[in-house]
């Protein structure tokens, strides 16, 4: 079993009812429980996958032989095998269309169905995700209104069940004959839930880890932080506000430091949600839509992730800055909000100014010059690019950004403090 326990979605339905056969968990009723004779009726069976693969389940159903009176052939189905395959996780329900004769003794009856539940693949390799208890628990209010509204209709059924090895039971009444619409149904499969679904990446991310370990092969400074800086430079034009090269040059360090140092802690019993940057729960989820994304790592983090590393980038730069320059950056929620701020007017083409692009990541950035450093820098320099590029906007001063120059300057004498012994 995995560290992982995914939700409970037959249990809910079910009141914690279930039969374990297999690799899925099922439940059984008929709808409606109480039949009159002569009337059409579904069998319901609800199927939960336990495991991360996909699943072949092969239903034979067996009606009553007869009925309370002995006569024989007052149960019928078109459809009494039927095969499904279940993606993984996935839960939903089977339907199979039955009748009983007019002439049906009334009484109680038993249904029953062998089912079997096989991977597609006998090769691959799998988790258990649920326990044979159940799964872990959910809000109905996550799920899409169509699919909620299913299962409360199946919420109000009576499931009621017998199993045994690779069968499972139930029963139903049949009462005499009255009026009643003659509708017709049919046998099929509704999916209710797959993982799709559940897009909690603490959940996802044992499935993706395989995935993120190759890529981040290629998270190292000397292959990420050009792509990031030449990214960079884009974004910020397209918003109107044409960054100099030694500007792009601290907001690309800042991204690069967030992608290439960090330390991701993996789910476990004592930390089942561990702290994670916003680029990795987006990189889970987008490793869980489409794997083949981790032959492509330049591409995903300046095109796919680049917005949810630069959040990242802008809130740990101003941990520095109140770590360096024990300056006041509010709550973080305000911190926060400030971050979303910048990420919109860069989504959205939006009017940048240099407050906004220089507080908290260039200023924050400087105290990475050495800490990410590219093959032929000389960080000296690097400084001394961005102490040039920044006298060019004297004429963009304000009396509402002139703190951030002076800001700027302090923590410039900060680092050049560093090289002042040199010639």
């Amino acid at each position: 079993m995995s560290d992982v326990n995914y939700p409970d979605i037959l249990g809910g339905i079910t009141r914690g009812q279930r039969a374990n056969i297999d690799f899925v968990q099922c439940a059984l009723t008929t709808r409606p429980n109480t039949i009159a004779a002569g009337q059409n009726f579904e069998i319901l069976l609800l199927i939960q996958n336990v495991a991360d693969m996909d699943i072949d389940v092969t239903v034979e159903l067996k009606l009553p032989d007869h009925d309370k009176a002995s006569r024989k052939n007052m149960f019928f189905s078109k459809s009494t095998r039927l095969l499904v395959g279940l993606k993984p996780a996935e839960v939903g329900y089977m339907t199979l269309p039955a009748s009983c004769s007019p002439k049906t003794e009334p009484g109680s009856y038993v249904l029953g169905l062998n089912v079997s539940a096989q991977p597609l693949n006998k090769s691959v390799r799998f988790q258990l995700i649920r326990l044979p208890t159940g799964g872990g628990s959910y809000d109905i209010k996550s799920l899409p209104e169509a699919t909620s509204e299913q299962m409360m209709q199946l919420v109000r059924l009576r499931w009621h069940f017998q199993s045994k090895r690779h069968q499972i039971a139930t029963t139903f009444e049949i009462t005499p004959p009255g009026l009643s619409d003659l509708v017709e149904f049919k046998a099929g499969w509704t999916s209710l839930w797959t993982m799709h679904d559940h897009l909690d990446e603490y959940i996802l991310e044992p499935r993706v880890r395989a995935h993120y370990e190759l890529m981040k092969r290629a998270f190292t400074p000397e292959r990420i932080f050009r792509p990031v800086l030449n990214a960079t430079l884009k974004y910020y034009k397209d918003a109107g506000y044409l960054l100099k090269t030694g500007e792009a040059v601290y907001i690309a360090k800042a991204m690069t430091y967030m992608l290439c140092k960090p330390h991701i802690k993996h789910p476990n019993e004592l930390e089942p949600r561990p702290p994670w940057p916003d680029w990795y729960k987006h990189l889970v989820r987008v490793l869980f839509q489409e794997d083949r994304l981790r032959e492509h790592p330049l591409k995903v983090v300046t095109e796919i992730l680049y917005f949810s590393l630069l959040k990242d980038a802008i809130l740990f730069t101003f941990d520095i800055l109140i770590k360096n320059m024990q300056e006041d950056f509010g709550t973080p929620d305000e911190q926060q909000q400030y971050a979303d701020t910048i990420i919109n007017l860069l989504r959205n083409n939006g009017e940048m100014e240099f407050g906004k692009v220089y507080l908290p990541l260039i200023v924050g950035g400087l105290f990475l010059n050495r800490d990410i450093t590219v093959q032929g820098e000389d960080v000296r320099n690097t400084l001394f690019d961005i102490e040039n590029a920044v006298k060019a906007r004297a004429s963009e001063k304000t009396s509402d950004n002139e703190f951030v120059f002076e800001m700027f300057s302090k923590a410039l004498d900060k680092m050049l403090e560093d090289f002042r012994w040199i010639p």
